[in-house]
């Protein structure tokens, strides 16, 4: 069934409040000084992320935009990920979300949003390894759909909350999308899948290594 004129520019306008709404939560967790901080430390360095409220009343803790590799830019493009052996910082802000990778807009009639410097995870856990008594949970790794072309990791589309209450650390990721994550082109030395090895190589071996 086709919507309607009025249908599809209320629905436009609900995206566009839910957009603004979730944009104006980044800058006020980004700066707002109410918010706990845990920081933890992984291999690469300190992140430092919020301390928030699950439904059920519990708290719960996430690192949003942490980098598991290096920007897939210039010498990079079309190449296989680098891990990223260092932050560049003593200690990672990773309390709000990244923009996603570069893609066509799913909704409005843009031809490209996001960036190339797209590989990032976020960790969302019920507790800390720092904690007494910290337990081990078990974790998931969620990779979002979208055809290859495109996607995003971002808490605005995928909060887990409901997971997280039930004990479990969800890890969510960006990576490769379109041509830049799966063209192949094996004459000009392009091989391809280089979105999947992002996934596979480098981020899912980050979360094995940490977790």
């Amino acid at each position: 069934m086709w919507w309607t004129t009025r249908e599809y520019l209320v629905i436009i306008l609900k995206l566009a409040l839910s957009f603004i709404s979730h944009g104006i939560g980044n800058v006020l967790i980004r700066f707002w000084p109410g918010f706990e901080r845990p920081v933890v430390e992984v291999r690469q360095g300190k992140v430092r992320g919020i301390t928030s409220e699950l439904p059920n009343g519990r708290k719960y803790h996430y690192f949003k935009g942490i980098p598991y590799a290096k920007p897939p830019v210039g010498e990079l493009r079309f190449r296989p990920p680098v891990p990223l052996e260092k932050f560049n910082q003593p200690e990672l802000n990773c309390s709000f979300d990244k923009g996603d990778f570069v893609q066509p807009h799913i909704v409005l009639n843009w031809p490209v949003v996001g960036s190339e410097d797209g590989l990032y995870l976020n960790v969302y856990t019920p507790g800390l390894p720092t904690e007494k008594n910290a337990a081990k949970y078990p974790v998931m790794v969620y990779i979002h759909g979208g055809g290859l072309r495109f996607g995003t990791a971002s808490s605005f589309i995928y909060d887990p909350k409901h997971i997280v209450q039930r004990n479990v650390i969800v890890v969510t990721m960006f990576y490769r999308l379109g041509p830049l994550g799966f063209l192949c082109l094996p004459s000009v030395g392009i091989n391809g899948n280089m979105g999947l090895k992002d996934q596979v190589r480098i981020c899912i071996t980050w979360c094995t290594q940490y977790f």
